[in-house]
């Protein structure tokens, strides 16, 4: 029997809980569980990130226009699961302007834009604009 990476860092995580003397009843196994997809959303979304940055520096004219969805799977090589959704299969989205755009928009991304947006996994609610988001940094 195969156990995964991520399985065995999470058990790992609840042995030390329990044996720091934590009451098991007390931990949030659905939270501990999740900690490996969390680490993976948060590579990814700099990863991203860092590829947009540089298909703006790349380009030859004043501003590219990315619809995320797309720029991601020519991009990016899944490893098992579309390269434009997070380890939860949510899609990745761009945060710009005060606005979070949904992967299959088209965003205008100008030099002066390269500080001003974040690429954005709802994490593992799904849901945006909460705690729970994991955001690349600019």
């Amino acid at each position: 029997m195969r156990i995964s990476v991520p399985k065995i860092v999470s058990l790992l995580v609840l042995i030390w809980c329990i044996r720091s003397g934590m009451n098991a009843m007390q931990i949030n196994v659905r939270q501990i569980l999740a900690i490996p997809q969390r680490i993976v959303a948060f590579q990814e979304v700099g990863q991203i990130h860092t590829l947009v940055l540089s298909h703006l520096t790349l380009a030859s004219k004043d501003y590219v226009e990315i619809v995320l969805q797309q720029f991601c799977r020519e991009n990016i090589t899944g490893k098992g699961r579309d390269p434009a959704t997070d380890p939860w299969g949510n899609p990745y989205r761009i945060w710009c302007n005060r606005y979070l755009f949904p992967s299959t928009f088209g965003v205008r991304l100008g030099e002066n834009d390269r500080d001003k947006f974040l690429i954005v996994s709802g994490g593992e609610d799904g849901q945006f604009n909460n705690r729970g988001d994991i955001k690349s940094r600019p």
